[in-house]
């Protein structure tokens, strides 16, 4: 499975306001089903309540960026998905 070699996993805060860890974990949830991982999280503040989020998943059967984004549908306070995909390199 490749997601025990892409375990690098950071979230950054790029306005020094740190979004609250729960939003990271759930996040995170969401995205880590079957064997679909999560190699690079960012999440930040970009307003009052509003947070956007960029990360990278891995996996051995990659889905297009949509389903990944419809799993983070209706987390409040999330505006902005950007998610890039790539097939685990073996």
């Amino acid at each position: 499975m490749c997601g025990r070699r892409a375990r690098q996993r950071e979230a950054h805060s790029l306005r020094g306001k740190r979004p609250d860890e729960k939003v990271e974990r759930v996040i995170r949830a969401r995205m880590e089903v079957g064997d679909d991982r999560v190699t690079d999280l960012h999440l930040w503040q970009v307003g009052p309540g509003h947070c956007a989020v960029l990360l990278s998943v891995v996996s051995d059967k990659p889905k297009p960026p949509a389903v990944y984004k419809r799993r983070l549908a209706g987390l409040k306070g999330l505006s902005h998905v950007t998610v890039e995909v790539e097939t685990c390199p073996h």
